[in-house]
This record gives structure tokens, sequence and C-alpha cells, in this order.
């Protein structure tokens, strides 16, 4: 579900709704604009089920709200956050409790202020020890992406990221070790991947 500019219906209660619908076997959901806490802590106490979230471009909630909420997705095997900053502490938590995931879709992240911010060396470092990984569109560094590759053998997919330098042995580990490698256009004709 996404928010439409000008929309005369209320997403997050036809939201609740549909939930309430599924009976407690909500597997999938999307959610775009208009996530709250009150929302997530809905979606985590009705369904035990859930398998998938995004949670995209939603500034209605709070990390904390987000971590206490994460605890309850047991059975969680993708989580998609776009567009929404997370610090390390939510990292760590979605590592702990989520044992099944699988997919951890990150995409860059905007501050408060309306200013892209790229991930810290602290959320890198909870992400390499603690899951497996898709990295789009971030603002990460070499050191950060070393990091990544060390601590999650299991990355397959690498896309957009600005910042990275990939000449020498770093084309060699990406080549060796991921799957897909997708580059913006003009960087990619740099690096033969």
């Amino acid at each position: 579900m996404t928010y439409p500019r000008n929309s005369p219906y209320n997403l997050a209660k036809i939201c609740r709704y549909a939930v309430r619908q599924s009976c407690g076997h909500l597997e999938d959901i999307n959610i775009e604009y208009f996530g709250t806490n009150e929302l997530l802590i809905n979606i985590a106490n009705s369904t035990s089920n859930l398998r998938c979230i995004r949670v995209a471009k939603c500034r209605k909630f709070s990390e904390k709200g987000f971590i206490e909420v994460v605890k309850k997705f047991k059975m969680l095997e993708e989580l998609d956050i776009s567009l929404t900053y997370l610090s390390e502490d939510s990292f760590e938590a979605i590592g702990r409790s989520c044992p099944l995931l699988k997919t951890l879709k990150i995409n860059q992240v905007i501050h408060s202020r309306g200013c892209l911010v790229p991930y810290a060396d602290d959320e890198t470092f909870a992400i390499a020890k603690t899951m497996p990984v898709q990295i789009m569109g971030n603002y990460i560094c070499n050191d950060a992406l070393l990091t990544i590759l060390d601590g999650c053998p299991l990355l397959e997919y690498l896309r957009g990221c600005l910042l990275l330098d990939l000449s020498g042995n770093l084309v060699k580990m990406c080549r060796e070790r991921i799957k897909v490698v997708l580059l913006p256009l003009g960087i990619d004709r740099l690096y033969s991947i």
C-alpha cells in the first residue's frame, strides 16, 4: 500500500482492516509513506506468520518503536527498508530477533532534514555481524563494503553504490563473492564486473 498525493483515504485505517481480515495469516505487507508505530504494533500483534515486510519513506514511526515491533517478527525472511533511517541498534535488533531472515534490503537513507546520509561504520558492522543483505543505492564506501563482504558471505546483490571505488582487489572480491553487481550508469563502464 502506498499513499498517493492528495488521497482522500485513510490508508492506515484501510491497512488495519486488511490485517484484521487476514485472521492472523498475513505473510507479506508493503507500507509506503503512511506507516506509524501504532500500525506496526497492530501488524505485529495480529500475525505471527509475517515473512516479508517493506517499509518505505515512513517518517511517522520512531526507531525505538521499530525495535520493539521487530522482536515479534520471528518468522520474517525478508525486510526491505527504503529511504528510512535506522541506526546500529535497529540492525542489531533485526539480526537478533529474526533468525530466519534471508534478505535485508537497505536503500539510501534520508535524514529528517531531507539530506542524504550515508550509513556509518557502526551500522555497517552491525549489519555485517548479524545478517545477509542486499545493498541498493546506498552511500557506502569501500571499507564498509569490505566489512560487509567479510561478515556476510551470503551477499548476493549490490546495486547503485555511488561512493565505491571498485579497483584492484575489491573488483576481484566482488566478482568472486557477489552474484549480481549493478552500478550506476557511467560508473559501470569504469569497472568490468
